[in-house]
């Protein structure tokens, strides 16, 4: 398996570095900002020298018997002797029910196909397909696949229905979850046809992990996407991040809800970096709908996002919510994204804000009202888009500290900026509407710092923002 290199000081740096991290971001530091993310590059695991082919444990590997068995005991043994690489050796198709791995040290190596129980004979369907339970050092890797048979069922929609309400996500397995693990690393591997989310990191926070150059497929859930003969896959999440220290670079994500979805409904999470991914069919990279536990310092870095339904999404409602601070979206191209930016504080499963956000007179603050803070748009391109994007505070809970620097937007309708304070339109920014004003606004404090020709600037408030790269706000 290819391997990060460390550097001199023996820290693990990944393939493009600390180098390119520190210029992003250098990029979106402003004197109106003064604030610098740093990142983490988390430890890698350390996985013993040895091997536990599941063929030596009884695996058939045809792909129509069950090899769950054999594949379990050679979890157990590489546990009982410290640890070690269980490998499902290309070529073979292993068909199975729920497994785990409970003890430190251990890499699943998946080079052939690692095939779900279908609907209705997979015997504990709210059990993952793999959970790594409370363990240390630990790996998922391998050139070969994990299907999920999500489309495959009895009443023939994802998961035995496509009707969430029938098959919620609940009773629908992950593909893979980690929970209360630390040092994790999941490489070059592929996830097919998840069930529902492929995968999670867990109730109990998971720490220091590395996703790298993972692929993740599953069909889009929206009808206007999908192929003939496709069925819509809902819930669907690519990795749900839950913790501290993430790096996850080099992924192509294209499924039926988040392709990244940051939440803190159990534990606190900080240091995410996502970084050279691809992104398709699918809601974009997310943080949120449950924010109690608060998340910091988030940099997502040079990425793609092609028929996105989100680009790069806050979300978040009252008694739900908590403090999200210090989030960076840098060097990001979207094609035919319907909405690029959304901060939403009035989520509850879509973005359900107030047409009229006067209709809110504003609720009292609680420890779960969602708080927006410190938040950095810099360098992105987005084309085809139906709304620029939102910025919705709540009345009680503003949302505070907005850079959007050098930011070009094409969509049919503008930007829209509800309840927020210390909004900076800087460098090239530039909101183009084809349908009614660029900009839409609402107890919002909106300053212009955009570069003229000349390359000069000027600071101007909200009621009076002119700039060479757009037209005058309107306030409402």
């Amino acid at each position: 398996m290819r391997r990060r290199a460390r550097n001199g000081q023996g820290v693990l740096v990944s393939d493009r570095g600390r180098a390119k991290l520190a210029t992003a971001a250098r990029a979106v530091v402003e004197p109106l900002e003064c604030r610098r993310l740093l990142t983490v590059i988390p430890p890698l695991p350390v996985i013993p020298d040895q091997t536990f082919n599941v063929m030596s444990y009884g695996a058939v590997g045809n792909g129509t018997t069950e090899d769950t068995t054999a594949i379990q005991d050679a979890i157990n043994a590489a546990g009982a002797a410290g640890g070690g690489t269980v490998l499902l050796p290309a070529g073979k198709t292993f068909l199975s029910n729920f497994l785990s791995v409970k003890s430190n040290n251990i890499n699943i190596e998946i080079n052939g196909t690692l095939l779900a129980e279908p609907y209705g004979s997979y015997t504990k369907p709210s059990d993952s397909l793999i959970t790594f339970d409370k363990v240390d050092n630990v790996e998922l890797s391998g050139t070969g696949t994990i299907n999920g048979q999500g489309g495959v069922g009895v009443n023939g929609g994802w998961w035995g229905d496509s009707l969430i309400g029938i098959s919620p996500v609940s009773t629908r397995p992950r593909l893979v979850r980690f929970t209360g693990c630390n040092v994790v690393e999941v490489l070059d591997i592929t996830l097919v046809n998840s069930p529902s989310i492929n995968i999670i990191f867990g109730s109990l926070a998971t720490n220091n992990v590395t996703c790298d150059d993972v692929q993740i497929y599953a069909p889009s859930s929206d009808d206007s996407q999908l192929s003939p003969g496709e069925i819509p896959s809902h819930n669907t999440d690519g990795i749900d991040p839950a913790g501290n220290n993430y790096l996850i670079e080099n992924c192509i994500i294209s499924n039926g809800d988040d392709n990244i979805a940051v939440t803190a409904e159990n534990v606190a999470c900080s240091n995410i970096t996502i970084e050279d991914c691809t992104f398709g069919t699918g809601h974009g990279v997310s943080i949120g709908g449950s924010t109690n536990f608060g998340v910091k310092n988030v940099l997502v870095y040079n990425c793609t996002f092609n028929g996105t339904t989100n680009g790069v999404r806050l979300k978040a409602q009252r008694g739900n919510g908590g403090i999200v601070s210090n989030i960076t979206y840098s060097h990001l191209t979207m094609t035919n994204v319907e909405i690029p930016i959304v901060v939403d504080s009035y989520y509850n499963g879509s973005n359900n804000f107030p047409t009229n956000p006067a209709s809110d007179p504003g609720e009292p603050v609680t420890s779960t009202t969602p708080f927006w803070r410190n938040i950095v748009y810099a360098d992105i391109t987005a084309t085809g888009a139906t709304d620029a994007g939102y910025i919705v505070g709540l009345p009680e809970a503003p949302v505070q500290n907005v850079t959007l620097m050098n930011v070009d937007i094409a969509a049919t309708n503008g930007l829209v900026i509800y309840h927020a304070r210390n909004v900076y339109l800087t460098g090239s920014t530039s909101i183009t509407a084809s349908s009614g004003d660029p900009f839409t606004t609402y107890d919002a404090t909106v300053f212009s710092r955009l570069t003229s020709a000349s390359g000069n600037s000027s600071l101007l408030g909200a009621t009076a923002v002119a700039s060479t790269a757009a037209a005058l706000l309107k306030s409402t």
